[in-house]
């Protein structure tokens, strides 16, 4: 990509429009943008207040993959933060969907950007959470071979566990991924 258009989107994105900085921020990620200013603002755009907008920077760094790896601290920080639990009616559960997209989200751009030792912690976390997660942790996991033989355990209990509440194909998936996670850490 010109590093011509990448520094257009940044210097478009100084505005107080923010659709029209969402949009910049997808549109980066949408042109695989890697040069070191436009990972520098989605990295800063993972800080904002909004999860939406921080959602937003993930899905960009998920397309961009492994020259984002500056995002690394960062996103390993944003998925290791606490879900909004589910409170009844209270918001229709829109702040739980909204925490948890940002997680698997975040999950996600780890994942596509190539998990590192640091991220481990946060990937076994996340093996005991929704199947959708747990399936990307595991794959993620995966990835790092021998050096994420500290998962193992919680690899063990997801590939053991079996749902009968209607999530049984995420689970599926879920299991599948702890089973090659599980083959490509332990040692033959």
């Amino acid at each position: 990509i010109d590093a011509d258009i990448e520094e257009f989107l940044v210097a478009a994105a100084k505005t107080d429009h923010e659709k029209q900085v969402s949009r910049i921020v997808e549109t980066l990620g949408d042109v695989s943008a890697n040069k070191p200013r436009s990972l520098e603002f989605l990295t800063q755009r993972l800080s904002s207040q909004d999860r939406l907008d921080q959602q937003v920077a993930c899905d960009s760094f998920a397309k961009i993959g492994p020259p984002a790896h500056v995002a690394l601290p960062k996103l390993i920080e944003i998925a290791a933060r606490p879900q909004v639990p589910l409170k009844g009616n209270q918001d229709g559960g829109f702040a739980y969907r909204e925490s948890r997209d940002l997680h698997r989200a975040a999950l996600s751009a780890i994942a596509a950007i190539g998990a590192s030792e640091e991220a481990i912690p946060v990937l076994t976390s996340a093996l005991s959470g929704d199947a959708f997660s747990a399936r990307i942790a595991a794959d993620s996991l995966a990835t790092l071979g021998p050096r994420a033989v500290s998962a193992l355990p919680e690899l063990e209990r997801l590939k053991a566990r079996n749902d009968y509440q209607g999530r049984a194909i995420a689970l599926a998936m879920a299991v599948k991924a702890a089973k090659q996670a599980i083959a490509a850490i332990k040692p033959v």
